[in-house]
């Protein structure tokens, strides 16, 4: 899993997980202690796919742009990943790995595409309700 995907998933759920409220980049990368340049590429590339909306201001930010019912991981993953690596398969020796990698994938696609943002919620770590309450028991 790249940086790019984590992220690209981390933020519908944290979106998910605090409805009616916007997210910011700033508060993404601190909930999570990561880079905020790596979350605002992900939020970039979200927003052009239409899985989050942003909105832009002093009180902007970011939410879902459907329902976390509506929002099909196997998408997300699928926008926030595209394959660099087929190219390094073309030599006959690694050919049966190019075979054995396009299985795999299939795979795993298939399996996201059953699945929804919502059924990822519910997970404490993404509330920031939660992470408050953490914060100020310190």
């Amino acid at each position: 899993m790249t940086i790019l995907l984590d992220n690209g998933l981390r933020l519908p759920l944290l979106a998910a997980s605090n409805p009616g409220r916007l997210i910011t980049i700033e508060e993404a990368s601190t909930t999570f202690e990561a880079s905020h340049a790596h979350f605002a590429k992900a939020a970039n590339r979200l927003v052009r796919s239409a899985f989050l909306e942003s909105l832009r201001g002093r009180n902007g930010g970011l939410r879902l742009a459907r329902s976390p019912e509506q929002i099909c991981l196997g998408e997300v993953v699928a926008a926030m990943t595209h394959s660099t690596c087929d190219n390094l398969f073309e030599n006959d020796v690694l050919r049966g790995w190019r075979c054995v990698r396009a299985g795999a994938r299939a795979a795993y696609m298939r399996h996201l595409q059953e699945r929804s943002l919502a059924d990822l919620l519910g997970d404490p770590v993404f509330s920031l309700e939660s992470k408050v309450t953490e914060l100020q028991a310190l």
